[in-house]
């Protein structure tokens, strides 16, 4: 059988670095979830506070500190990314050969290798897979740089390693 060979360009511009954060923010951490169930719990303490405890004007404070949480969210995540310094994590011109056997990163420094078995997750998106190494870091392969055989032959790697693949083609 013919072994699987898969070189891929990583260049982890600012863009890359950009979207990697988001998705590590809400998608991995659920950090959404958490403003979106203060939120809820807060509102919920101004609508017993208005309707059972009659004590409305309590009740209308909750609910617009509830209203702000939501709203602000958006903007507290856009304030979050715009203060990461990205250039200083950004690591043009590298090549990642994924095989069978393992990954192997080449870099101006020289080259790492994984081994399939310290890939613990692999998500999808509709522009990367992620291959994390760890709970924060990850290879970030973009799909723009693979044919779609290139794409499925890396599938089929990673599920004859037994990773499953969590698909998240509804985010960027």
């Amino acid at each position: 059988m013919e072994t699987k060979q898969i070189d891929v360009s990583l260049d982890y511009k600012e863009e890359v670095l950009a979207d990697f954060f988001k998705f590590q923010i809400n998608v991995r951490q659920n950090t959404k979830w958490l403003f979106i169930l203060a939120a809820l719990v807060i509102a919920g303490a101004g609508a017993v506070m208005w309707f059972v405890i009659k004590i409305p004007a309590v009740g209308i404070a909750c609910m617009i500190v509830a209203l702000v949480i939501i709203v602000n969210y958006p903007l507290q995540m856009r304030r979050a990314i715009r203060r990461q310094d990205f250039r200083r994590l950004s690591r043009p011109n590298q090549r990642l050969k994924i095989n069978e056997d393992n990954l192997i990163q080449y870099d101006l420094n020289g080259k790492v290798t994984y081994e399939w078995d310290k890939i613990i997750e692999v998500c999808e998106t509709k522009k990367y897979f992620y291959l994390y190494s760890s709970k924060y870091g990850a290879l970030i392969v973009q799909k723009k740089e693979l044919t779609e055989e290139t794409a499925n032959s890396l599938r089929e790697i990673i599920i004859s390693k037994n990773i499953k693949i969590k698909k998240y083609l509804y985010h960027k």
